[in-house]
């Protein structure tokens, strides 16, 4: 993605299998993320309606810390806000953490905004290996 620091991870160490609907190795073995830790990612999903709708939002988190000694040990902590609203704290600690989110319900309608922000006291800039986004329509009947 334009403008963030493309991560890649050994995946020996991603094998995917934590997570809770196991998604494909090639989700968890890249991430983006800023190149500066106090900077946010900003991932704005466009959909076709301009009906408010409930939507199904997954994002997918996983480090593999490989850096200086002093990041080893660091916490990397993170706020996810949709649309300017905090949804939710992800805290991924030690060598190798993952934790899949799941928002539902979330009120969407036209563009949403989903951003990754670091929480306060991190150390580590956020990150995102992948996000899904579901979301119903009505369909027409055909006479």
């Amino acid at each position: 993605m334009p403008g963030y620091t493309n991560l890649t991870f050994d995946p020996r160490f991603c094998s995917g299998t934590a997570y809770e609907n196991r998604p494909p190795n090639s989700v968890i073995n890249t991430a983006i993320s800023p190149t500066n830790a106090s900077q946010s990612i900003y991932v704005p999903v466009n959909l076709p309606t301009t009906t408010p709708q409930s939507a199904y939002i997954v994002l997918y988190f996983y480090h593999n810390l490989d850096g200086p000694p002093d990041t080893l040990n660091a916490t990397r902590n993170m706020d996810v806000y949709i649309d300017g609203v905090m949804r939710r704290n992800v805290k991924l600690q030690g060598l190798r953490s993952g934790e899949v989110v799941t928002l539902y319900p979330v009120l969407v309608q036209g563009t949403v905004n989903v951003t990754i922000s670091p929480a306060n006291g991190t150390v580590l800039p956020p990150l995102l290996n992948g996000m899904e986004v579901f979301y119903g329509t009505e369909l027409s009947e055909e006479n």
